[in-house]
């Protein structure tokens, strides 16, 4: 019996390829108690996503992919865009309110500036988030178990999917994303968060999608959904006339900062 299982295997694989830059096969399959076969298997399909390149043996990191880089050094890119959609986001947070924070660049500027409030209950899946708000003895913050994704430093997996889906009730998801298309379709970089933030959404009455100018118009490996569960979005661009008759068709309000 294998000793890891698929998900499993493709978040290790993931993990090791952000921090070492690349992998051997041999090495993996011993690791992992898996024939090589089905770490070249492994490999190939991380490798269709844009998380890795294959080489001779083995695989390195994708140099082209925006999530090789630090989460610190993401963060920045249109960071004042990113500090007013903040803003505006924690204004329609309420005392009393139970919220969930999404990991993300955007999103963790919201917890920034919630640790000065009072009588709010947040959950998240985001270790950053989690360590920001943890020393705020007004805030309930509630972290969620699961496997540590290094490189958006947020919990993802079975466990982090079924605490969202039976455990939480929010009154708001604050949501980000990698892209969000003019066809209506919201991205991520990876496999592994959708199923997580999916849970997320489910668990809340109101959804509100947090993407800053550069996300707009463009897309991403894996598809999360259309504008259907979205409430709102909050975002410093403009959206264009494509996009704006599919959020218009989902009755999804529009605040620009």
């Amino acid at each position: 019996m294998d000793k890891w299982n698929q998900a499993e295997r493709y978040i290790h694989i993931t993990e090791l390829i952000h921090e070492h830059k690349s992998v051997q096969i041999e090495k993996l399959a011993f690791a992992m108690g898996v024939s090589e076969n089905t770490i070249r298997r492994d490999l190939t399909a991380l490798a269709e996503q844009g998380i890795l390149t294959r080489t001779k043996g083995g695989a390195m990191v994708n140099h082209l992919d925006n999530e090789s880089r630090p989460f610190s050094v993401r963060g920045r890119r249109n960071y004042p865009g990113k500090q007013h959609i903040a803003q505006r986001a924690v204004e329609m947070i309420e005392d009393g309110d139970t919220i969930i924070i999404d990991s993300g660049t955007t999103t963790l500027e919201i917890a920034r500036r919630l640790v000065t409030r009072s009588h709010i209950t947040v959950v998240t899946n985001s270790l950053a988030v989690a360590d920001i708000l943890s020393p705020a003895g007004d805030i309930t913050t509630i972290l969620c178990g699961g496997i540590i994704h290094s490189a958006s430093r947020s919990l993802i997996g079975m466990t982090a999917e079924e605490f969202f889906r039976s455990t939480v009730k929010a009154d708001k998801c604050f949501l980000s994303a990698k892209a969000v298309s003019d066809e209506g379709i919201i991205y991520e970089q990876n496999m592994f968060e959708p199923p997580v933030k999916l849970a997320m959404i489910g668990a809340s009455t109101t959804c509100i999608l947090l993407a800053d100018m550069t996300k707009l118009g463009t897309s991403s490996l894996v598809p999360l959904g259309d504008f259907s569960p979205i409430h709102c979005l909050i975002s410093d661009g403009t959206p264009s006339s494509a996009m704006y008759k599919h959020l218009s068709a989902h009755s999804v309000e529009i605040i620009r900062v």
